[in-house]
């Protein structure tokens, strides 16, 4: 019993400094995060990112971090269904400040890599839904 709380212990450890390691911030002031919620998309100029995936995903979590290339990532998970399966999907956006710009660079369901025409019906799914 004992070394099996050594193990937990040891386990949640690992994981809290896996988390610590990866600089990931989920505070939803953080500028990044909020340039990413407030943009629009040039098909759907009426809706924010923001209110458009805090919509139709539930549970909704919206998170940043330096990717180890050195460009900035805004990185959004939240469960929705895909062909009649629930999902944690997965979002990542790669922002350009110079240029004031971001793109969705990565997408997964449940940890697979998505294709970009998957890409694409689920922007068009979410933004056609407000």
């Amino acid at each position: 019993m004992r070394k099996r709380i050594i193990n937990i212990l040891v386990l949640l450890l690992s994981v809290c400094f896996l988390v610590v390691g990866c600089g990931v911030t989920y505070n939803e002031n953080n500028e990044n995060i909020q340039f990413v919620k407030r943009g629009t998309s040039s098909v759907y100029p009426n809706t924010t990112y923001g209110k458009a995936f805090d919509a139709f995903f539930a549970d909704p979590t919206w998170g940043y971090f330096v990717a180890d290339t050195g460009e900035d990532v805004v990185e959004f998970t939240g469960n929705c269904f895909y062909d009649n399966v629930e999902v944690e999907a997965l979002v990542q956006f790669t922002l350009d400040k110079g240029a004031g710009t971001f793109e969705v660079t990565y997408v997964s369901f449940n940890d697979v890599t998505q294709n970009q025409l998957v890409v694409s019906a689920l922007l068009e799914a979410i933004f056609e839904g407000q």
